[in-house]
């Protein structure tokens, strides 16, 4: 019962250490939000950057709600092709729409870089727009090498700790069962030893033996 009520105590400390570790590690959780409205002057772009992982992944909803015929350009690109846009270079997109009033996607990296989203008014000689923005930037789950190890680690943990406390166990319970047979045959050999008596002849007293006559007075033994 003993090594049970242990065994107990240091599962729920190990549980509650991993829960306090497993606390750390990213699961996904919205780390960066843009909800605003702006106004894009005419032969202007607004860009918004993000520094993304492998799969992490933007959520953009958009809406023109005033200026001309409530149309904007819309870009995703990389590091390398905002540079050529920002150039005024022909460039390459992720994902492109053009002259759109509204609309929701989703973009997913396929590798780490800084990606870029850019609203574009440049197209518009002279009216301004007015356009209302949501961006969620979602990083990809981290249920990954660390979570796994520490799942490991605290499996593992509490195997060795019940494998170390049976042993102890067992080693403290040894010397005992010891003890206990030295005891046993102990006992055995004092109810072994020979018994003392006493001549009836001459009074001495000497050890039970088989002969019949006294050591002492040479007499026959009386029963």
């Amino acid at each position: 019962m003993k090594i049970i009520r242990k065994t107990t105590k240091i599962i729920s400390l190990l549980a509650i250490t991993y829960l306090l570790l497993l606390s750390f590690v990213p699961f996904g959780v919205c780390s960066s939000n843009v909800s605003e409205t702006r106004v894009i002057p005419a032969g202007y772009y607004l860009a918004y950057p993000f520094t993304m992982e492998e799969d992490d992944k933007l959520d953009v909803s958009f809406e023109v709600i005033s200026g001309g015929n409530l149309d904007i350009n819309l870009w995703v690109v990389d590091s390398a092709n905002y540079l050529r846009y920002a150039d005024g270079d022909s460039f390459y997109y992720e994902f492109g729409l053009e002259r759109y009033v509204n609309y929701d996607f989703q973009f997913k990296t396929e590798e780490s870089d800084t990606y870029y989203v850019i609203f574009s008014n440049t197209f518009s000689l002279l009216t301004s727009k007015t356009v209302e923005i949501d961006i969620i930037y979602t990083p990809a789950p981290v249920f990954n090498i660390l979570l796994l190890f520490i799942l490991i680690f605290g499996i593992a943990s509490i195997g060795i700790i019940i494998f170390v406390l049976i042993i102890v166990k067992a080693f403290k319970t040894k010397p005992k069962r010891i003890t206990e047979k030295k005891i046993m045959e102990k006992s055995n050999q004092d109810l072994k030893l020979p018994r003392k008596q006493f001549c009836s002849n001459c009074g001495e007293q000497f050890l039970e033996d088989k002969t019949e006559y006294c050591p002492y007075c040479g007499k026959k033994k009386k029963l």
